[in-house]
């Protein structure tokens, strides 16, 4: 009994594998463009600044790393500054909000213990009274510099939720959460803020854009990228960039340095505008490597590329990039997988006549 289930069990492992490649084999072809403008891309901000939308609610994993998040144990763990305040009179959930008041400096703050390569949801309830504008953002400092990781505005006259999702870096790093009202007038409510880390850190978070820009940064000098019904490849949303600029939109991902990934996604454009969506990797030198994958069909087509990180890798964003101001591009369903031995095809070319 037992030599037979063995038996059995090779072969269903063996059934799987020969499944697998086969599966892997259909994919269109990858490609990686050996060289890129570097005038364009040298423009890049830092990959971690980022202005997304959101929906009501962000669905994270694990305990909110934020103390006192709802200012129910009065100003313990923030540090505010004047004018802004506690508010007992208008809140979300509890008995305390925070009232954020016009000034040019930070409201409040509060320093956050982060794992690094690690994605997290970050979300806030806010109202906002008169021209309030409430900007809630994750600062990231590493060296001798302090980015945006990830800011979301609060500009509701309702209670409502904003956030952002992002990826920590994989070198050390301190973070701070600041809320601050950027209208000259006008108050800003805050309540009940969230920082939770997610499942994955390791594939693309809102590929398809369902979820409308969330997680996904602005880049370079494109205002008008956003996310568009009508057009999508499938469901209900894709996202347009253009025209009248180059530029796009890009997202940090945590990947293992000497692990092989497949990136690929659907695209179309206006007048074949050239459009790459690329794996932007940096090295410990400062040095940046691109693996890219370019699109110029005026109807939705799926390419991709297969790259391994670099084991000297210390930071890697997915870029979606428009070079053509006159035109447009339209992106969806954009995927990032990790590969494994049995996902790849040996001698796919067919260089060696036996091989495979």
């Amino acid at each position: 009994m037992i030599p037979t289930l063995r038996r059995r069990h090779l072969s269903f492992r063996l059934s799987l594998c020969i499944i697998l490649t086969l599966l892997a084999s259909a994919l269109p072809p990858a490609r990686t463009l050996a060289t890129s403008p570097t005038a364009v891309r040298a423009g890049l901000p830092p990959s971690g600044s980022v202005s997304p939308s959101a929906p009501a609610a962000i669905s994270a994993t694990t305990p909110n790393v934020l103390t006192n998040p709802g200012f129910e144990d009065s100003g313990t763990s923030w540090t505010i500054t004047a004018p802004t305040a506690l508010s007992t009179q208008t809140v979300h959930t509890g008995q305390a909000a925070l009232a954020v008041l016009p000034a040019s400096t930070v409201g409040a703050s509060q320093v956050v213990a982060l794992t690094p390569a690690t994605t997290y949801a970050i979300q806030a309830w806010g109202r906002t009274s008169g021209d309030g504008r409430g900007e809630v953002c994750l600062q990231i400092a590493t060296g001798t510099s302090t980015d945006p990781l990830a800011c979301f505005v609060l500009n509701t006259t309702a209670w409502a939720a904003s956030g952002a999702v992002f990826t920590t870096p994989a070198e050390p790093f301190s973070s701070t959460l600041t809320i601050r009202n950027t209208a000259p007038a006008g108050v800003v409510l805050v309540d009940d803020l969230t920082v939770s880390a997610m499942a994955s850190s390791e594939t693309l978070w809102n590929g398809d854009f369902e979820s409308g820009s969330l997680g996904w940064n602005n880049l370079g000098s494109l205002p008008n990228t956003h996310v568009t019904s009508g057009t999508a490849h499938t469901g209900n949303l894709a996202l347009a960039i253009g025209p009248d600029a180059v530029g796009g939109r890009g997202q940090r991902v945590a990947l293992h340095p000497g692990g092989t990934y497949r990136l690929g996604g659907w695209v179309k454009t206006t007048a074949g505008a050239r459009t790459d969506l690329c794996a932007r990797i940096t090295l410990t030198t400062g040095a940046l490597e691109w693996q890219c994958v370019q699109f110029s069909a005026t109807d939705y087509a799926f390419d991709n590329v297969t790259f391994t990180v670099p084991a000297t890798m210390v930071d890697v964003s997915i870029t979606i990039w428009l070079y053509e101001p006159q035109g447009m591009a339209y992106a969806d369903d954009l995927v990032l997988t990790r590969v494994t031995v049995t996902d790849q095809v040996i001698n796919g070319a067919f260089e060696d006549d036996s091989l495979g």
